[in-house]
């Protein structure tokens, strides 16, 4: 039984130079798990809001830090990762009514759908990494008779799935290396 009391978390922006630091208004935040991803540019913040089983991601705009705005892109599975593009036009994540997908949204200059492609049917994904030219996702993903996570590599270009790395272990938290062309996993 949690006794931990009310668990509300807050998003502030700290401003280095003049010290000055500033809640941001967003809806409320019930959980401390998800991550918090930032663009490469420092423009855009993705983030959960709500709670572990109701959340919503939504993306910041912090380029105007005084007055920072934010707009709500879906219901990803709150048991998924999620990633902004290396050129933070797209995020990627797995929508919570399909585990086995990822669904591509664009962030600029307005929000929309982008697509949405199964991964692996009947599976699940849980970790992404953009490729180091934006044209695929790289995934770690269970079917629904695996054991073990595998990485697989999602060409949205094409709609095709390969599969990259299997192990008599999980292979999971792919981070892509762009200027090596260098994938390293854990």
């Amino acid at each position: 039984e949690d006794k931990g009391g009310d668990r509300r978390y807050h998003l502030h922006l700290w401003e280095f130079q003049s010290g000055h630091v500033s809640l941001v208004d967003l809806p409320e935040i019930r959980t401390a798990q998800p991550p918090i991803r930032w663009s490469l540019d420092g423009s855009r913040i993705v983030l959960c809001v709500g709670g572990d089983e109701d959340g919503s991601l939504i993306s910041v705009d912090v380029s105007r830090w005084e007055h920072p705005t934010w707009e709500t892109l879906g219901l990803p599975s709150q048991r998924s990762d999620f990633q902004i593009s290396n050129d933070g036009l797209s995020v990627a994540f797995v929508p919570q009514l399909h585990p086995g997908s990822v669904e591509i949204i664009d962030i600029k200059p307005r929000f929309r759908r982008v697509m949405q492609m199964e991964v692996l049917h009947g599976g699940r994904i849980q970790d992404l990494a953009w490729s180091w030219d934006g044209r695929s996702l790289i995934c770690a993903a269970r079917g629904r008779t695996d054991e073990f996570f595998s990485l697989v590599r999602a060409d949205l270009t094409r709609r095709k799935v390969v599969g990259l790395l299997r192990g008599p272990f999980d292979v999971r938290r792919p981070i892509v290396v762009p200027l090596r062309h260098l994938l390293v996993c854990e």
